[in-house]
This record gives structure tokens, C-alpha cells and sequence, in this order.
């Protein structure tokens, strides 16, 4: 080892020395990537980082916020009662729904009663199984010791369309809770028949 290296501390030829030297190379590529990603780079140079794309034809063209609901019941639904922001309450089909939204954690979720939550571990097991295979982007769910249907849905990125379609799926998993445990005709999977416990078989 030169005198050099003494003082400078290098090490290239000891245990270690040529992996130190690889990771150094492999964060001056990264850092130099980022750089040309973000549009920053030495004084002078091009910007070359290509523009974002468009944004999908089924996202909003901005963050969807509360106003957005207010608009969309006020057209689809009658008798909204809203008693502060981010909470509303209606009936579709003689159902009780009610829609809740967090702007500050970008949450919103459409829910409906359907009654206690039953005792009998086979009708707990078979919400669990239309869980898996016919409640589809609707849920059961257990609060308060009661059993609801629900649709959990980021705010910022919901739409009108995809928001009247979470509704029509709590308001259908509601009604057929008891009989075909579905929120639409559609259902995932063979049949609970066909997936075994280790989930072979599944979709």
C-alpha cells in the first residue's frame, strides 16, 4: 500500500476493498440516474427527461374531493341528508347507506347495515367465503357488533362512474346477504368446491 493510500485511508486490494469500490460506482450511476430523472444536472446541461404521460382516460383530471360527491348524490339520489362534511346518508332500494370520506387521509368508504353480526360459525364462515369469490370490491365487515356491507375506496383517484358502481355493490351484497352473498352477477373462481385450502385452484 502506497503512502498515499496510507493517509487517505484507501484500502483497494484488502478484504472488502473491491465491493467498496463497486458500491461507490454503482450510487455515482444512481445519483447521476436520479439527477437526469428529476431534471437537475450539471450547470447548463439539457433537461432530457421525457414529459409524464397522460394520465389514465378513467382517473380524474384532479383530486376528487368532497363538492365531487355532493354533485354526484345530488344528481343520482333523493332524500341525502348530509349533517357535516364528508358524511352523507340515503337509501337506494329501501337500504340505509352511508357514505364517509377523510379528505386529509384521501379515504372514502360506502357502507350499509344488514344486521347482528351472526353467532353461528357456519354463516360467519360462508361471508367469509363470498368475501373471496362474490362480494367482489364490496365487503363484509364487523363494527359495533353489527355486519355491514362496505366499499373502501381511495378519494383522490375515485370517479363518478366508479363511485355509483360501489354503491350498486353495497346495495346488492345488502339485499342478497342470505341467498347468493353477492354484489353482481359476476364471481371469481370455479365454485368453493373447486379451491383447495392451500389455494390451488383459485381464479
Amino acid at each position: 500500500m502506497s503512502d498515499d493510500d496510507r493517509r487517505s485511508g484507501r484500502n483497494w486490494g484488502g478484504p472488502g476493498g473491491v465491493w467498496r469500490l463497486g458500491l461507490a460506482a454503482m450510487l455515482a450511476v444512481f445519483c447521476v440516474g436520479l439527477a437526469v430523472v428529476r431534471g437537475v444536472g450539471p450547470a447548463g446541461a439539457q433537461d432530457t427527461a421525457a414529459p409524464e404521460p397522460n394520465a389514465p382516460a378513467d382517473l380524474p383530471a384532479r383530486a376528487t374531493n368532497n363538492a365531487d360527491l355532493d354533485a354526484w348524490l345530488d344528481e343520482a339520489v333523493d332524500g341525502v341528508v348530509s349533517d357535516r362534511p364528508g358524511h352523507w346518508q340515503f337509501a337506494v332500494a329501501e337500504r340505509p347507506v352511508i357514505v364517509l370520506t377523510d379528505e386529509l387521509a384521501g379515504r372514502m368508504r360506502i357502507i350499509s347495515p344488514v344486521g347482528r353480526v351472526p353467532d353461528d360459525k357456519a354463516e360467519l364462515n360462508r361471508l367469509l367465503e363470498a368475501n373471496f369469490h362474490t362480494a367482489l370490491d364490496a365487503r363484509y365487515a364487523v363494527w359495533e357488533g353489527q355486519l355491514w356491507c362496505a366499499y373502501i375506496h381511495p378519494l383522490p383517484t375515485l370517479t363518478r362512474d366508479g363511485f355509483y358502481n360501489g354503491v350498486g355493490q353495497v346495495v346488492t351484497l345488502a339485499v342478497t346477504t342470505g341467498t347468493t352473498y353477492s354484489s353482481s352477477g359476476l364471481r371469481f373462481g370455479g365454485g368453493d368446491e373447486e379451491v383447495e385450502p392451500d389455494g390451488r385452484g383459485a381464479m
